[in-house]
């Protein structure tokens, strides 16, 4: 077994006492180095004295808190926050919100289709899903599949306000993203 030796186990301990393991590391990591040849070590950084301590003392002022970038005065868009490209009616932006809600978690983001449930505007545009078909499969027809039955748990308004969004999806008639509510 191995021993470690008493003035090393002193060494360690007082390492615990002192900072926890992250001096008891910083110890190991160094081999034999003392602390006190630790903070007189070459810097990485040329602009730092080398007899200034690595950390600032616990008494010294806190810095000035950093924020983040705003955006321009009266702007609320910035390059993560795009404006809507299209601006729809009540029944297909409803339809967003609902396809989003229930649909986008299988059937992807924008109805880009994932490896669980196919790409929607593509059955559509191809004439796959007609308005009829789409009734048929939101109440159950394709359960075997993995397509839950939304027989209950949405009501008929809320299908076809979806069905309108992926209508218009289809169509061209909206872009991927969140479009705008027109006013009215």
């Amino acid at each position: 077994m191995f021993e470690i030796p008493s003035s090393e186990m002193e060494r360690r301990r007082r390492a615990l006492s002192l900072g926890g393991l992250v001096c008891l590391a910083t110890l190991v990591a160094c081999g034999e180095r003392r602390a006190s040849e630790i903070d007189r070590a070459p810097r990485a950084d040329p602009t730092i004295p080398a007899g200034k301590p690595a950390l600032e003392p616990a008494d010294s002022a806190p810095a000035a808190p950093v924020t983040p970038p705003q955006p321009p005065t009266g702007s609320l868009r910035d390059q993560y926050h795009a404006a809507p490209r299209d601006t729809v009616g009540p029944a297909v932006y409803g339809g967003w919100k609902q396809y989003n809600l229930y649909c986008a978690r299988c059937h992807g983001e924008d109805a880009t289709g994932t490896t669980i449930a196919p790409y929607l505007i593509d059955s559509f545009r191809s004439g796959r899903v007609d308005h009829a078909e789409f009734w048929r499969v939101v109440h159950g027809s394709r359960t075997a599949k993995g397509m839950p039955s939304w027989t209950g748990i949405l009501d008929d308004a809320n299908l076809e306000t979806i069905y309108q969004y992926l209508r218009a999806r289809s169509d061209g008639k909206v872009h991927p993203g969140r479009p705008a509510l027109a006013p009215g």
